[in-house]
């Protein structure tokens, strides 16, 4: 057994590591700063860890297939660089007041991979969870810097086979959500991935992949006080939402198999509903216009809807199906 940990902290930082078991476990921990914490707990085969801190009231959680025996080939890495600004580190609240980052990576299955890198008041949780497990990558990236961006929360929740998720944020207080699971129902070489881009302030973005397989979601958010959600449970599922001014909703839920939508919001103040719960349904809705309103309902098979709104306040119903 291979067990290594390196710790550098002031007076006021805590590290604790409780024992590691099985094989070729490793803990790096480096923490030059203030009020820094980081706990680290592994339990499985070749799981590697590496936590880095440095700034103010930072705090760090790993723990990797603790207690469960199909635990294996799991990497956490969390890289923290803390604005100075006095709080509490462990708060519950996702927007508290002087949180500098705090991350929380949690893995048991197998072939599990977590990246977080934080930079200002950011928070991040990522749960890969429980076994059987999966091929997992989970990646959460929050860039901000004090007075330029603070109060991101971020988290990824992944259970099945062959997930990716990804969530970058660079602004002000945006919120971003991944859930995903299709073990232990659907197989068919369940395929899930999902990605959230958010450059801005007050933008909203929360995606849901329920037991779906071979299903992909896109959100991209460049502007402010945008929201989008986005609802998957079905086979080969696709949806890309993007929104790029300000005051614009997307709702996107999508059941059934083969389906397509997009979502592209340029203007301000638009709100897009979609609905799709047939087979082989393809849905765009294009607004560059201001204020305007769509939905679009589509349940039945082989349907296909395109709207264009380019002017101010429209609004276009399409209902396609029984």
């Amino acid at each position: 057994m291979k067990r290594t940990i390196y710790s550098t902290v002031s007076a006021l930082a805590l590290f604790a590591a409780s024992p590691s078991f099985a094989d070729s476990n490793t803990s790096t921990v480096n923490q030059p700063g203030t009020m820094s914490q980081a706990y680290v707990t592994q339990s499985g085969q070749t799981s590697t860890s590496d936590v880095t801190q440095k700034g103010a009231d930072n705090y760090a959680t790993v723990s990797q297939g603790t207690g469960n025996t199909a635990a294996k080939h799991n990497q956490a890495t969390v890289t923290q660089n803390g604005a100075n600004m006095a709080g509490d580190p462990g708060s519950n609240d996702p927007y508290a007041s002087g949180v500098s980052n705090t991350a929380s990576v949690s893995q048991n299955g197998d072939n599990g991979v977590a990246y977080v890198n934080q930079t200002g008041n950011n928070r991040a949780d990522i749960s890969q969870a429980y076994a059987p497990g999966g091929d997992q990558v989970a990646r959460i990236v929050q860039i901000s810097v004090p007075f330029a961006g603070s109060e991101n929360y971020g988290y990824v929740h992944q259970r099945g086979e062959h997930l990716e998720g990804n969530i970058g944020q660079a602004g002000n207080s945006n919120a971003a959500g991944i859930s995903q699971s299709s073990d232990p129902a659907p197989t068919e070489t369940s395929h899930l991935t999902s990605n959230i881009g958010q450059v801005g302030t007050g933008n909203n973005a929360f995606n849901n992949q329920d037991n779906s397989t071979q299903t992909d979601s896109i959100i991209t958010q460049a502007g402010s006080n945008n929201n989008a959600n986005v609802a998957q449970h079905g086979d080969h599922l696709t949806s890309q939402v993007y929104q790029f001014n300000s005051g614009n909703t997307a709702d996107v839920t999508q059941t059934g198999d083969h389906n397509d939508s997009l979502v592209l919001q340029t203007g301000a103040d638009n709100s897009a509903t979609v609905a799709q719960s047939g087979s082989m349904n393809d849905s765009d809705i294009t607004q560059s216009g201001n204020a305007n309103t769509a939905s679009v309902t589509q349940s039945s098979d082989h349907d296909m809807s395109t709207v264009n709104q380019p002017g101010f306040g429209n609004t276009a119903v399409v209902t396609q199906g029984m």
